[in-house]
């Protein structure tokens, strides 16, 4: 289907409907099965009007190149396109990324199924006419880069001019920002041709299997200086990333005014005036590399990483080995990963899986401004090295950190014991020193305490009787929001965690504002404890999931925390029943969110 593009507000599909009906010759049932005959004809009034384009094709593809080309030509506005298609492969009829070369018989062999109906057009000569629409409507998935030139000055052109406009097209680019490509196969060749169109691009998504994996870190180095985000075979959309350049660049020039205009970071030389927009002119390279899916090689990942360590701010990486003959090689790469050092690195998430040893400890040690980190532990003995890692080296600008671990072992709650520790540790000495601890370290700030751990979540732990894993957690002062989703845990663990919060509450004000409890044990969780949590001052949202004891007794925490409870979700608790929800609304808290049991599952588990 063709997706929506944002012209004024309007979504196109909308559009093309009521234009279809209105346009001569051209089938509005076409359009239903993505017909690109009447896209491009379509495409040819109103291209130039659309930013944003989706585009699927269930074509075996072989003419995909083509029609990519064309439609950025259509289309000279677009800033965003995705495109689905089987395969993308560089076409072997033709090296040329204009449609005037490829001789018309070849195209109907390929396009035997296509309706021969050109679309009216008065820009296109009519010897084109059918040629255009029919290379097209082989693509029902496309990539697109933009073409600056407009299509139809293109098909002036004989063959043999093809190589001179190539670069032409280089040097002017195209103004493509965001690119999707999904496909089932993606020949490098095909990859390398769009991505040397498309010389403004900032946010690249790649979802399939390419040929030569490795050498996708060459193409990006030489033709997408622009590039600010690679994702490859990640589940991230295309849409996903609006707000995802964290005004990092902003914030330290924040600090830098508050330090008096020293250097806060190395980074900041380049930053000549303190106004400059996010894109540094002189600073080129990836700031979001998203690395997770294991379709991945170790040997793309150790590349990419090797290029953009010095300018990664986001990275998502999946860390494990492949038991294959290439076992030497895996081992050289995490070697050669645990030398790298990131020194703008704010946010990681990292999973561990196998025998990867401590590759993952030490590049956690070498991410001195880390803000966020998610941890993902697969494997018992990778829990040790890494989570020591995170205590051992004290990140001092640590906001968020996510745990997750699926690992039955008694000894991962004494870790995660030990590291909470040295974090209350560090928040008490914090309060009370705030001299830089050495002047010349860049990684310092002059003001460390407000650097402390606002933010945690533990996900899938069993937590032992004995363990103090949650009171330590209780007792973190600072700390804004507690997440605990998926633990094997019992209900004295949970009543000593609540009443830890009570205890401190009551000796201080409690800074916390969010609690999220996520598919407990069914007994872990009673009424008496949603009423301490409802009395605590702070709280401003309230995240019940799968919380299967709790009762419609509730209600009156709920109505009591009203007044500076601003969001309750309930899913899934199935002896909460409509009526309290009801009431609740009525009570004033501002936002209620409730799915009752035959809903979807609770939050997502990774």
């Amino acid at each position: 289907m063709l997706g929506k593009g944002k012209m004024t507000g309007s979504y196109l599909i909308l559009f093309l409907h009521v234009y279809l009906v209105i346009a001569p010759r051209l089938d509005v049932w076409n359009l239903q099965r993505s017909n690109a005959n009447s896209m491009l004809g379509v495409l040819q009034r109103i291209g130039p009007q659309l930013t944003d384009l989706k585009f699927n094709s269930d074509n075996n593809g072989n003419n995909i190149l083509p029609c990519i080309f064309t439609v950025l030509s259509l289309c000279p506005n677009l800033k965003k396109l995705a495109i689905q298609t089987v395969r993308m492969i560089s076409n072997t009829v033709s090296t040329s990324n204009t449609l005037s070369s490829i001789p018309p018989n070849t195209l109907h062999q390929l396009n035997s199924q296509c309706s021969t109906c050109p679309p009216p057009s008065s820009t296109l000569h009519p010897s084109d006419a059918t040629t255009v629409p029919n290379a097209a409507s082989n693509a029902r998935r496309l990539s697109a880069s933009m073409n600056s030139m407009h299509h139809h000055h293109h098909h002036h052109h004989h063959h043999h001019h093809h190589h001179h406009h190539h670069h032409h097209h280089h040097h002017t680019g195209v103004g493509l920002e965001r690119l999707c490509l999904r496909s089932d196969h993606i020949e490098n060749n095909a990859l390398e041709r769009v991505l040397r169109h498309c010389t403004e691009l900032q946010h690249l998504h790649v979802h399939g299997q390419l040929q030569n994996q490795e050498d996708v870190a060459r193409m990006l180095q030489q033709y997408c200086p622009r590039l600010r985000l690679f994702n490859f075979n990640s589940p991230i959309g295309i849409d996903d990333n609006n707000d995802i350049d964290y005004d990092y660049e902003q914030q330290q020039q924040q600090q830098q005014q508050q330090m008096y205009g020293h250097q806060h970071h190395h980074q900041q030389h380049v930053n000549g005036n303190g106004n400059e927009s996010t894109m540094d002119v002189d600073e080129f390279g990836i700031r979001h590399l998203y690395l997770s899916h294991e379709s991945v090689s170790i040997g793309t990942k150790l590349l990419l990483l090797t290029n953009y360590c010095n300018t990664l701010v986001t990275l998502d990486l999946l860390i494990m080995t492949v038991p294959s003959f290439r076992g030497e090689e895996q081992q050289e790469a995490m070697e050669a990963m645990k030398q790298l050092v990131f020194p703008s690195l704010r946010k990681l998430s990292i999973e561990v899986q196998r025998s990867t040893g401590d590759t993952a400890a030490h590049m956690i040690v070498r991410c001195p401004m880390l803000q966020e980190i998610t941890v993902n532990i697969r494997n018992a003995e990778l829990a040790h090295p890494t989570l020591t890692a995170i205590s051992s080296t004290y990140l001092p600008h640590l906001q968020q950190l996510d745990i997750r671990s699926r690992t039955n072992m008694e000894d991962m709650s004494e870790r995660l014991t030990a590291l909470l520790e040295s974090y209350h540790h560090h928040a008490f000495s914090n309060t009370m020193d705030l001299s830089p601890s050495s002047p010349s370290s860049s990684s310092s700030t002059s003001s460390s305490s407000s650097y402390q751990l606002r933010k945690i979540s533990l996900t899938e732990f069993m937590v032992p009787n004995e363990s103090n894993v949650l009171t330590t957690l209780a007792s973190l002062p600072g700390l804004h929001s507690i997440e605990l989703s998926g633990m094997i845990i019992s209900k004295e663990s949970m009543d000593a965690f609540v009443n830890t919060l009570k205890y401190n509450n009551n000796n201080g004000p409690s800074s916390l504002e969010e609690v999220c409890i996520n598919s407990l044990p069914k007994d872990s969780v009673t009424d008496g404890m949603i009423d301490v949590l409802c009395s605590l001052p702070s709280l401003k949202t309230l995240k019940l999931l799968r919380v299967l004891k709790i009762t419609d007794q509730c209600l009156t925490y709920f109505v009591k925390a009203a007044p500076r409870l601003q969001l309750l979700v309930i899913q899934q608790c199935h002896l909460i029943t409509q009526e309290t929800i009801d009431q609740v609304k009525k009570k004033g808290i501002q936002h209620v969110e409730y799915i009752p049991m035959k809903g979807p599952a609770g939050l997502r588990m990774r």
